[in-house]
């Protein structure tokens, strides 16, 4: 059987961070993760914030590249963009997750088969998760009392 190539899809959140200092944030709870960032504005405008929201989140991880190596990840090439949300079609880190889980004595691929791999390329790290679902808004707050405000209602989940 011949195995798929992973590729990356740009997604259209509706919203844009800025390209050269989002300043993202992950906060993450047991099913849900979110990012604030600065959103894209122009020159003169007042600071927006953006959430970006992991729903029925499995995994997260953020880190590296950044935008300067995103050349050398094995997804350029194959759809990864500069400063775009993606969604990971074949996912190599979702295959690893689900053949972990195998072993379970209850596992069950459909659990698996919801997830969905995202990845958000900002200027200096990449944000990935696990999840059902993703979306985007913009909130009112700044930056310390939206991270506050997301904070809680991810501790009040639990």
């Amino acid at each position: 059987m011949a195995v798929k190539e992973h590729r990356a899809e740009v997604l259209d959140l509706g919203l844009k961070w800025d390209a050269g200092a989002p300043m993202p944030m992950l906060i993450a709870g047991p099913r849900r993760a979110v990012v604030l960032c600065y959103e894209s504005l122009a020159t003169g405008e007042d600071e927006h914030v953006i959430e970006i929201s992991f729903k029925g989140c499995s995994n997260v991880q953020m880190g590296h590249p950044n935008d300067e190596v995103l050349h050398g990840h094995p997804l350029w090439g194959r759809g990864l963009s500069f400063y775009e949300a993606h969604v990971v079609h074949n996912s190599p880190w979702l295959e690893e997750h689900r053949r972990i889980n195998s072993v379970h004595d209850y596992h069950s691929d459909a659990t698996w088969e919801r997830l969905h791999h995202y990845l958000l390329a900002f200027h200096d790290e990449v944000v990935e998760a696990l999840a059902t679902d993703i979306s985007a808004r913009r909130v009112s707050g700044d930056m310390v009392a939206e991270s506050l405000r997301a904070a809680a209602e991810l501790a009040a989940e639990r």
